[in-house]
């Protein structure tokens, strides 16, 4: 996982995610944004040593989220350049709109 990816999609669970810069929670059908990342346990191994596992990051749709601060002991290295686009994710017209209204740069596969 060396590469972050930032995706824009819907929140699909019943699962209330925060952003990590701003702390909005999210509920099952918001747009946001996901990074995946590694990232640094506060704990240790075992063998008293730290490790790194993978973990999704959940934004709200703000550039000011995504581009301030990282979360802490994350491999997030810089803001995004671009962002890609759910292709399993369902975006209604009005959803569609807010998302090309942010301008944000987007990559399509």
């Amino acid at each position: 996982m060396n590469k972050t990816e930032w995706v824009i999609t819907k929140h699909s669970l019943n699962t209330r995610p925060r952003c990590p810069t701003c702390h909005a929670e999210m509920t099952k059908g918001d747009l946001k944004i996901t990074c995946d990342v590694r990232w640094t346990p506060p704990h240790k191994n075992k063998e008293g040593q730290s490790f790194t596992v993978p973990r999704t990051f959940h934004y709200c749709l703000k550039w000011e989220c995504v581009s301030g601060t990282s979360p802490r002991d994350s491999s997030i290295k810089e803001p995004p350049h671009v962002f890609g686009v759910d292709s399993t994710a369902e975006f209604t017209p009005d959803e569609w709109k807010v998302v090309t209204f942010l301008d944000f740069p987007l990559a399509f596969d």
